[in-house]
């Protein structure tokens, strides 16, 4: 999964390597911080190859739904099998600004496990183990 932050006006046209990346099977969710009139919609579905999955401020409510179709939870070590399906457990905010993306996970208890990108869960730079004695873990990811 890739999510790509923008103001949909790019230098040169993201068609072709959008189209490639969704023809590998990579989920790509396009998301613009800047309003109406000002943000290039058109631009946003081209990189996102569907509508459900472009998010500017008139939708935005609507991307932590889409997000945690592809982020799940598990235990270090866990074996997950080719089609695992992400499980969510406690509450997670997603924050968004002009250049960044940071998941906030609220547990019961100390978080000790794996936050995860779905099919990545073996790529350490698409996971973030935890061992700590907190109940709130945040990811930030930067565009």
């Amino acid at each position: 999964m890739v999510i790509v932050l923008t103001d949909g006006h790019s230098a040169r046209s993201p068609k072709q390597i959008a189209a490639d990346m969704r023809a590998q099977g990579i989920t790509i969710l396009a998301v613009s911080v800047t309003p109406r009139p000002y943000v290039d919609e058109a631009e946003l579905l081209l990189i996102a190859g569907d509508q459900s999955r472009v998010f500017t401020p008139r939708n935005a409510h609507e991307f932590e739904a889409e997000l945690m179709k592809h982020v799940g939870f598990g235990c270090e070590g866990l074996e997950l099998g080719p089609d695992a399906k992400p499980r969510v457990r406690g509450a997670t905010d997603v924050t968004c600004d002009s250049n960044s993306i940071t998941l906030t996970v609220r547990t019961q208890r100390p978080m000790h496990g794996l936050m995860y990108a779905q099919h990545f869960n073996d790529e350490p730079g698409c996971m973030l183990v935890s061992l700590s004695s907190f109940e709130q873990q945040n990811l930030l990811a930067r565009g």
